[in-house]
Order: structure tokens, then sequence, then C-alpha cells
């Protein structure tokens, strides 16, 4: 099984990077192919509007890169769930997000970034 994993760094002294190092590991022990799609090629994730208003944008950057198919696309960095719909719907692979901690809900503060973040969500094989 091969597994994007969408993720802003493997900073291990970061909560973001040290749940993302440590699930990766995890699934690579098992023996599962893991890709992954991080800074510097996205956004910070905490400017809300590059993250989901350039979603688009970092989708067509995506394609370019030619990443071959994974079956599953793993939103590890919760902002990212926009950019990781797109792609999950152009390779027509499940897409799962982790929520965890505030900015699995901060979106929904603000009523269009809380109509996009509960877009993702409602379209989610798993979260």
């Amino acid at each position: 099984m091969r597994v994007l994993i969408i993720t802003n760094n493997f900073d291990k002294k970061a909560g973001w990077g040290r749940y993302s190092y440590s699930l990766m590991s995890e699934l690579m022990k098992k023996g599962v192919e893991c890709e992954v799609l991080s800074q510097p090629f996205l956004p910070e994730p905490i400017i809300f509007y590059k993250a989901y208003l350039l979603a688009p944008w970092y989708f067509m950057k995506f394609i370019r890169l030619g990443l071959k198919r994974c079956d599953v696309v793993h939103c590890f960095v919760e902002p990212y769930g926009l950019i990781g719909i797109l792609i999950s719907w152009w390779w027509k692979s499940s897409f799962y997000i982790t929520i965890c901690g505030t900015y699995g809900i901060l979106p929904f503060s603000n009523d269009f970034y809380g109509i996009l973040h509960g877009h993702v969500l409602k379209r989610a094989n798993g979260i």
C-alpha cells in the first residue's frame, strides 16, 4: 500500500512535526510505502488564506510533480485538508484527515473557512 502524507514538517520538537514523524515511522514499520508532501512545497498552515484559498494553485503545482498514484491520501495537518481532497479526487484515492487540537475546529470560527473545512470533513473517508 502507498500512502501520501501531507504535513508541514517532521520536526520532533513541534506538535504537528512530532506527530507526523511518529505516525509515519509506525506506518513504515508495518510495510506501508510513504510519500511525503510538505513544506517548502506547501504554505505555512496557520496562514489560512494560503492553505484554503490557494489550494487549487497548490494542487496544480502538485500535479506537475508527477508522483506515482497512492492508494491513500492522509492529511496530518488540518489546514491542508482542501489540498488533500483535491489530490485524492485526482487519483481516485481514499482520503483521511487527522483532527488533533485547535486547528481541527479553529476554521469554523470564520464563516468562509468553516464552509471549506466542513466540506473537507464531509468528504473524508475517515477522520
